[in-house]
C-alpha cells in the first residue's frame, strides 16, 4: 500500500464520518463516489487555484439515472466545471472505456439524440451554458492511479461538437480538461497541507538585546519578537 493510498483513504473516511457518519467500507459505491467527488470540490479545487465552489455541490449535483455519465455541473461567472468521478477499489484498475466516454462529455451535453436521455436536473444546468463565452474546465476524478492504457488514454484530445465549434466558436482555448487521479490528488492536497503548516510560527524567540556602546548589565529596555517573517519591536520595563 502506497503513501498515496493511505492518505486519500485517511482522507475519505473522515467525509465518510461526517457525511454519513458510517465507516467508508459500510458505503455503496455511490456514496463512497459522492465522498470522492467531496474531497475533490471542498479542498482539490481550492488548491489547485479555483474559486471555492462548495457552497455549490448541492445544486450542482446531477449524478443518477439520466446523468449521461457527469456528476456536476458547477458554473461560477463564465466559468463551468463539469465533473466525472470514478470510484474503484482500491486492488483495482481504471479500464480505459470510462476514460474514452469521458472524451465525448460535449457531444452528450449538447447533441439532440441525448435530450430524452436527461434528467431534469442535468438538463436544466446544461441549459445555463452560456456557449458562446463560457469557459469550460472538464474534471475526471478518480481515487486510483491511472496507468497503462488509462494513463495513454488522457493523451487523446477532448471531442468539440462541430455545432459548438462553428456556432459558438468554442476551440480548445476555452476548453480546459484535467485528470486527478490517486497520486495527483495526494500530491495537491499534501502541498496545501504543507504550506498551512508552514505558515503558522513553530516557536518564537524572545531576547534581550544591548545597544553598542551600552554599559549596563542585564535585561536592556528593547525586546524583539521574531516569527517568520514578523519582526515586533517593544520596550521593557
Amino acid at each position: 500500500m502506497s503513501k498515496s493510498e493511505d492518505y486519500i483513504k485517511e482522507q475519505l473516511e473522515k467525509l465518510s464520518q461526517d457525511v454519513y457518519e458510517r465507516p467508508l467500507n459500510n458505503l455503496s459505491n455511490i456514496n463512497r463516489s459522492n465522498c470522492l467527488s467531496r474531497l475533490f470540490v471542498e479542498l482539490a479545487m481550492p488548491a489547485i487555484g479555483h474559486v471555492d465552489v462548495s457552497d455549490h455541490y448541492e445544486t450542482g449535483f446531477v449524478d443518477g439515472s439520466g446523468d449521461l455519465a457527469i456528476d456536476f455541473i458547477i458554473k461560477v461567472a463564465h466559468d463551468v466545471h463539469i465533473i466525472q468521478t470514478k470510484y474503484r477499489g482500491w486492488n483495482k484498475k481504471l479500464d480505459r472505456d470510462s476514460l474514452d466516454t469521458f472524451h465525448t462529455i460535449l457531444n452528450r451535453l449538447t447533441e439532440p439524440s441525448f435530450e430524452p436521455h436527461k434528467n431534469g436536473r442535468l438538463e436544466e444546468l446544461s441549459n445555463e451554458i452560456e456557449w458562446e463565452k463560457d469557459n469550460i474546465y472538464l474534471w475526471f476524478v478518480t481515487n486510483v492511479k491511472l496507468d497503462n492504457q488509462a494513463k495513454a488514454a488522457t493523451e487523446v484530445d477532448i471531442e468539440i461538437p462541430e455545432r459548438l465549434a462553428s456556432d459558438f466558436c468554442l476551440s480548445k482555448d476555452r476548453v480546459d480538461c484535467t485528470y486527478i487521479d490517486q497520486q495527483v490528488l495526494y500530491d495537491v492536497l499534501t502541498e496545501v497541507s504543507s504550506m498551512q503548516e508552514s505558515s503558522g510560527i513553530d516557536s518564537v524567540d524572545i531576547y534581550a538585546t544591548k545597544q553598542k556602546g551600552e554599559e549596563k548589565k542585564g535585561r536592556s529596555e528593547l525586546v524583539v519578537v521574531e516569527g517568520g517573517r514578523v519582526k515586533v519591536c517593544s520596550y521593557g520595563y
